[in-house]
């Protein structure tokens, strides 16, 4: 496919990577959200792939197909797709990487479904502004149970006769597939973190960077999100540094990750606590927690702590028109014990600038361009208040969609350069002149045993509309025909506006405890405006080992795919 290497790296938020070799610029494009990510320029004009992920689920000793699309966008030029099924894993730090002839990666000890993959043809022609169909034909050997993955490649030939680097696109097309059966163990588990010095390099400051080490020990693909709190003993006292957020990621059975973040600033010598916390699929799991004797940097001679800055409030929602100015304020408090100077900014939100989908591209959702924060810089000292004014000029006439969104950022700096941390608030601006409804879907809905007769429900609802809204989510368990059998609010690891093109985990323990054996169906059910509710829905069967419930996922048999015999 022209490239230098047998292992093209990717990322597992949306964006993309690229490489040079032959004359040729290879740039690879992954989804791993439902909603596809934005391309290049030079991607958009020629082809996409859509959906750019599938999620697919089976039983075992059967058939599962599912479809996903190559569409042209160029009105005049015909383009070569050539398609590849390939394994692929995950890194330690996350990522997923494709493996190749020359990877030193052991494919036996990967959760492949890379050989049970069929695509009627590997080669297409895609005309003009047409979208073309391709068939993806899973057949699941019987006995297989869990979770398995790998990968269909589509890529573009580059175009005859252009002079200079000739352009390639490659997306890939990440298959998910659980196995029907008997829901497997929910273990994923911190078990190690720490902190370490980073020299000064590159141009770039000395700085701090905490990791943790995160083992999938169980047999489900889960979403995590991990936070490092940091505080040391300065002067008999131990003071909160910082809370850092780390890279939001999935996790594959098996996977160990070491995951990092830079916390921004240096740090003088001292005892040190870090902690440790992570929440998978929404959940809060097992925290921890260690001191260090942190040798740091021995010119730093005092302690910077992240300023306390309070907002009030932190969601701003400005109703406007096209062409008018509208305004409203903000208090910021500083409730920390020093002075800070304060610099403030709006910015698009983070998830909106990767995303799209249909003719909605989330960078267009963006009002950071023409919402001014008034002032900019200012110094706040301990205990003080300053009012910050919104200002927002609403485009006229270009403004056609009923919501706008930004963040406002507010990083804080002590008087003598070191940081103290940022504060965000979510600003939404209400286009009244336009209208539209909230729309959401259920994207996956998944069980997974944690012992005692006790089980893990993780929903996942994603926005598709063009407004935001405030969801509750819960799980109910029916008993065939329908009887009410259990009940648990389903807990977000995210709170506040829930933006469009945002998609939010929720979850919460669900007891089987003295159930008796039968046909159940568990519902998770988001609610999102008065009478709006999305919902999903698995069928479960249970049955009794020695006082344990044990579940078992399944589907009706109608639909499903030819019975598939040992021989091929």
């Amino acid at each position: 496919m022209g490239m230098a290497t047998n292992r093209t790296d990717f990322r597992r938020d949306g964006n993309r990577t690229y490489q040079v070799s032959n004359g040729r610029c290879v740039f690879l494009i992954i989804g791993l959200v439902v909603l596809v990510p934005l391309l290049s320029n030079v991607a958009l004009g020629q082809f996409t792939v859509t959906p750019m992920k599938l999620d697919m689920t089976g039983r075992p000793g059967r058939t599962v197909r599912a479809v996903f699309e190559l569409q042209n966008t160029t009105p005049s030029v015909t383009h070569t797709v050539d398609l590849d099924v390939v394994d692929v894993y995950e890194s330690e730090d996350g990522q997923w990487m494709i493996v190749g002839p020359d990877s030193n990666i052991d494919t036996s000890k990967l959760a492949s479904c890379k050989d049970w993959i069929k695509l009627d043809r590997r080669t297409y022609e895609v005309g003009p502004l047409r979208i073309v169909p391709v068939m993806v034909t899973l057949r699941v050997p019987p006995g297989v149970r869990g979770f398995s993955s790998g990968g269909i490649t589509a890529t573009m030939r580059p175009r005859e006769g252009v002079e200079g680097v000739a352009v390639s696109i490659q997306f890939l097309v990440p298959i998910y597939f659980q196995t029907e059966g008997r829901a497997q163990r929910h273990q994923v588990e911190l078990y190690d973190l720490g902190m370490a010095a980073k020299p000064a390099a590159g141009g770039q400051p000395a700085t701090t960077e905490v990791w943790m080490r995160i083992a999938n020990r169980g047999g489900t693909y889960s979403r995590l999100r991990s936070i490092v709190r940091v505080s040391g003993l300065w002067k008999e006292h131990w003071r909160e540094v910082t809370m850092t957020p780390l890279t939001e990621v999935g996790i594959i059975p098996g996977a160990d990750l070491r995951l990092t973040a830079d916390i921004g600033r240096s740090l003088p010598p001292a005892k040190y606590k870090i902690s440790g916390a992570i929440y998978v699929d929404g959940r809060r799991a097992k925290s921890m927690e260690t001191e260090m004797d942190f040798a740091g940097d021995p010119t730093i001679l005092r302690l910077a702590t992240d300023a306390a800055l309070d907002l009030e409030p932190k969601e701003v929602l400005i109703k406007t028109v096209p062409g008018a100015v509208r305004t409203s304020t903000v208090g910021v408090y500083n409730a920390s014990d020093g002075e800070v100077d304060v610099q403030a900014a709006l910015v698009l939100p983070e998830h909106l600038g990767s995303v799209a989908t249909g003719e909605l591209r989330g960078k267009d959702l963006g009002c950071a361009e023409w919402v001014q924060v008034i002032p900019e810089r200012f110094r706040l000292r301990a205990g003080a208040r300053q009012n910050l004014r919104l200002v927002a000029r609403m485009p006229n006439p270009t403004s056609m969609y009923p919501n706008y969104y930004a963040n406002l950022v507010l990083q804080a700096v002590y008087p003598d350069g070191q940081s103290a941390g940022k504060t965000v608030a979510n600003i939404a601006v209400d286009n009244t002149k336009v209208q539209a409804d909230p729309i959401a879907q259920a994207a996956r809905l998944d069980i997974a045993a944690m012992g005692d007769s006790k089980y893990h429900i993780a929903a996942t609802f994603g926005n598709h509309g063009k407004v935001h809204f405030a969801p509750t989510c819960r799980a109910v368990l029916t008993m065939d025909p329908g009887t009410p059998m259990a009940r648990t609010d389903l807990a977000m690891a995210k709170e506040g506006m829930m933006l469009p093109l945002e998609f939010r985990d929720f979850s919460s323990i669900l007891d089987f405890s003295g159930l008796p054996a039968g046909a159940y169906r568990v519902t998770a059910v988001m609610e999102y405006g008065p009478s709006l509710q999305a919902f999903k829905q698995i069928p479960l069967r249970v049955s009794v080992e020695e006082d344990q419930r044990i579940v078992e996922v399944f589907k009706p048999a109608e639909g499903e795919g030819d019975v598939v015999g040992i021989e091929w």
